[in-house]
């Protein structure tokens, strides 16, 4: 299976809102806690135990942080997270992909992930918790040569503007897979995978089998 190949039922996360004030009940809504007033900082991101890689809290306020000054309406990729093992993200006990919604503060399950995909994504994986940065398709028409290029220029910006957050923590860095724009049926733009640096007691994420 190749990176083309890689297809989840993606229209819940393109239609997302990130700061809809009516989730629906039903919904599986997992709680953090994000400083809207408050710069990120050392002072902030030193105070969060790390185990094993980093708390729900300050994962999402690193989000947060890179996407506070962008409207809704005006973003090119939405950010969703990306869980693959139990344990890896302090405050989510199940592994998955789940939607951000800054307004109530909670992230919320993607449903309808294949098992195949699901496998696809362990198997490519760098790390075991990333956001999976998704093509917002009402705003961009990649079919258009001029859209594909600003699709590729803010995904550049986010990435890096998000690095630099991640950066902030002290020990952690990124790695990114690039998925090409023509050949994402789900809106799939890149997976931006969060680990420790490397050192001798936390070995390098070689992906799995």
């Amino acid at each position: 299976m190749n990176q083309s190949q890689f297809t989840i039922s993606s229209n819940e996360i393109r239609n997302f809102n990130l700061y809809k004030e009516d989730i629906n009940s039903s919904s599986k809504c997992i709680p953090f806690h994000i400083f809207k007033d408050f710069k990120l900082s050392n002072d902030l991101t030193n105070r969060v135990t790390m185990n094993p890689i980093i708390s729900l809290d300050t994962f999402m306020q690193i989000i947060y942080e890179t996407y506070k000054d962008i409207r809704l309406q005006d973003a090119v990729l939405i950010p969703t997270v990306i869980v693959l093992h139990e344990g890896s993200l302090i405050g989510v006990t199940q592994p998955g992909i789940y939607h951000i919604n800054f307004h109530i503060e909670a992230v919320v399950p993607v449903k309808d992930i294949h098992q195949m995909e699901w496998s696809y994504l362990k198997k490519i994986s760098r790390s075991s918790v990333a956001i999976g940065y998704f093509i917002h398709v009402d705003n961009q028409d990649i079919d258009d040569p001029s859209s594909r290029e600003i699709v590729i220029e803010k995904r550049k910006e986010i990435i890096n503007e998000m690095r630099e957050k991640i950066k902030l923590h002290g020990n952690l860095e990124d790695e990114v897979t690039i998925y090409p724009i023509d050949s994402s049926t789900t809106g799939l733009s890149c997976i931006q995978w969060i680990k420790r640096q490397y050192t001798n007691d936390f070995p390098e994420w070689r992906g799995e089998e």
